[in-house]
Protein backbone atom coordinates (compact mmCIF):
# COMPACT_ATOMS: atom_id res chain seq x y z
CA UNK A 1 0.00 0.00 0.00
CA UNK A 2 1.15 3.44 -0.74
CA UNK A 3 -0.27 5.93 1.27
CA UNK A 4 1.12 8.93 2.34
CA UNK A 5 -0.02 12.64 4.16
CA UNK A 6 2.02 15.68 4.44
CA UNK A 7 0.80 19.10 6.22
CA UNK A 8 3.28 21.72 5.69
CA UNK A 9 3.81 25.67 4.41
CA UNK A 10 3.65 26.76 0.79
CA UNK A 11 7.65 27.85 0.04
CA UNK A 12 7.35 28.80 -3.20
CA UNK A 13 4.50 30.39 -6.11
CA UNK A 14 2.66 27.01 -7.82
CA UNK A 15 3.98 26.17 -11.48
CA UNK A 16 0.71 25.85 -13.39
CA UNK A 17 0.44 24.11 -16.82
CA UNK A 18 -3.00 24.13 -18.21
CA UNK A 19 -2.79 21.30 -21.22
CA UNK A 20 -3.84 22.19 -24.72
CA UNK A 21 -7.40 21.42 -25.03
CA UNK A 22 -10.00 24.06 -23.64
CA UNK A 23 -11.44 22.60 -20.49
CA UNK A 24 -9.04 23.43 -18.20
CA UNK A 25 -7.22 20.76 -17.20
CA UNK A 26 -3.23 20.60 -16.61
CA UNK A 27 -1.01 19.97 -13.91
CA UNK A 28 0.36 22.26 -11.11
CA UNK A 29 3.68 21.54 -8.82
CA UNK A 30 3.12 22.96 -5.32
CA UNK A 31 6.25 22.86 -2.49
CA UNK A 32 5.81 22.93 0.57
CA UNK A 33 7.97 22.96 3.71
CA UNK A 34 7.36 20.05 6.35
CA UNK A 35 8.78 20.36 9.97
CA UNK A 36 11.02 17.74 11.17
CA UNK A 37 8.96 16.90 14.28
CA UNK A 38 11.53 14.69 15.78
CA UNK A 39 14.31 17.54 16.26
CA UNK A 40 14.38 18.35 19.84
CA UNK A 41 14.29 22.09 20.94
CA UNK A 42 17.94 21.94 21.43
CA UNK A 43 18.85 19.97 18.20
CA UNK A 44 16.62 22.52 16.11
CA UNK A 45 18.53 25.49 17.36
CA UNK A 46 21.84 23.14 16.78
CA UNK A 47 20.75 23.01 13.19
CA UNK A 48 19.54 26.59 12.84
CA UNK A 49 23.18 27.96 14.14
CA UNK A 50 24.69 25.52 11.83
CA UNK A 51 22.33 26.43 8.59
CA UNK A 52 20.77 22.80 8.56
CA UNK A 53 17.40 22.01 7.01
CA UNK A 54 14.78 22.01 9.84
CA UNK A 55 12.16 20.93 7.51
CA UNK A 56 11.84 18.76 4.60
CA UNK A 57 10.77 20.17 1.25
CA UNK A 58 8.02 18.03 -0.23
CA UNK A 59 7.00 18.29 -4.04
CA UNK A 60 3.14 17.76 -4.68
CA UNK A 61 1.98 17.10 -8.55
CA UNK A 62 -1.54 16.90 -9.09
CA UNK A 63 -3.74 16.97 -12.22
CA UNK A 64 -7.45 17.42 -13.41
CA UNK A 65 -9.30 19.81 -13.31
CA UNK A 66 -8.56 21.49 -10.07
CA UNK A 67 -5.06 22.71 -10.74
CA UNK A 68 -5.92 26.43 -11.31
CA UNK A 69 -7.88 26.08 -7.79
CA UNK A 70 -4.80 24.96 -6.40
CA UNK A 71 -2.10 27.43 -8.17
CA UNK A 72 -4.50 30.78 -6.93
CA UNK A 73 -5.19 29.36 -3.22
CA UNK A 74 -1.61 27.78 -2.29
CA UNK A 75 -0.10 31.28 -1.72
CA UNK A 76 3.45 31.49 -0.29
CA UNK A 77 3.07 30.97 3.44
CA UNK A 78 -0.27 28.89 3.82
CA UNK A 79 -0.48 26.16 5.29
CA UNK A 80 -2.18 23.26 3.21
CA UNK A 81 -2.61 19.46 4.09
CA UNK A 82 -2.18 16.91 1.12
CA UNK A 83 -3.31 13.41 1.12
CA UNK A 84 -2.18 10.61 -1.81
CA UNK A 85 0.48 8.34 -2.92
CA UNK A 86 4.50 8.70 -3.43
CA UNK A 87 5.90 8.52 -6.73
CA UNK A 88 9.23 8.39 -8.79
CA UNK A 89 9.23 11.83 -11.08
CA UNK A 90 12.60 11.62 -12.91
CA UNK A 91 13.63 13.46 -15.69
CA UNK A 92 16.45 14.80 -17.70
CA UNK A 93 17.13 18.30 -19.17
CA UNK A 94 19.79 20.21 -21.28
CA UNK A 95 20.96 23.30 -19.36
CA UNK A 96 22.08 26.38 -22.02
CA UNK A 97 26.09 25.35 -21.70
CA UNK A 98 25.07 22.25 -23.24
CA UNK A 99 25.93 20.34 -20.17
CA UNK A 100 22.72 17.55 -19.25
CA UNK A 101 21.18 17.63 -16.10
CA UNK A 102 19.44 14.07 -14.50
CA UNK A 103 16.65 14.73 -11.39
CA UNK A 104 15.64 12.16 -9.40
CA UNK A 105 12.83 12.88 -7.13
CA UNK A 106 9.81 11.67 -5.34
CA UNK A 107 6.57 13.75 -5.27
CA UNK A 108 3.39 13.08 -3.96
CA UNK A 109 0.45 12.44 -6.27
CA UNK A 110 -2.79 13.74 -4.65
CA UNK A 111 -5.81 11.47 -4.98
CA UNK A 112 -8.99 12.70 -5.88
CA UNK A 113 -8.56 16.12 -4.94
CA UNK A 114 -7.19 15.53 -1.67
CA UNK A 115 -5.65 19.03 -0.89
CA UNK A 116 -7.28 21.07 1.97
CA UNK A 117 -6.58 24.49 3.03
CA UNK A 118 -5.42 25.21 6.79
CA UNK A 119 -4.61 28.62 6.90
CA UNK A 120 -6.70 31.48 5.84
CA UNK A 121 -3.56 33.74 6.83
CA UNK A 122 -4.19 35.89 3.51
CA UNK A 123 -8.31 36.20 4.24
CA UNK A 124 -7.51 37.54 7.31
CA UNK A 125 -4.79 40.08 6.35
CA UNK A 126 -7.23 41.12 3.51
CA UNK A 127 -10.08 41.83 6.52
CA UNK A 128 -7.58 43.65 8.22
CA UNK A 129 -7.16 45.98 5.11
CA UNK A 130 -10.65 46.28 4.83
CA UNK A 131 -11.33 44.43 1.74
CA UNK A 132 -14.78 43.09 2.72
CA UNK A 133 -15.46 41.86 -1.12
CA UNK A 134 -19.03 43.81 -0.85
CA UNK A 135 -20.10 42.75 2.61
CA UNK A 136 -20.25 45.02 5.72
CA UNK A 137 -18.65 44.37 8.38
CA UNK A 138 -20.89 44.72 11.69
CA UNK A 139 -20.65 44.95 15.35
CA UNK A 140 -21.34 41.46 17.08
CA UNK A 141 -24.20 44.06 18.94
CA UNK A 142 -25.69 44.14 16.05
CA UNK A 143 -26.28 40.02 14.88
CA UNK A 144 -29.88 39.22 15.74
CA UNK A 145 -28.48 35.63 16.93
Amino acid sequence: MNAAAFSGRVVRTPKLKIFGNSDGRGVVEITIAVDKEYLSKEKREEYKSQNKPTADFITIKAYGKHVTNYAENCWVGRMIEAKGRMENDNYEYEEEDGTKVKVYREVLRPDNERIRYLSWDKLENDIERNEYNGFTPVENDEVPF
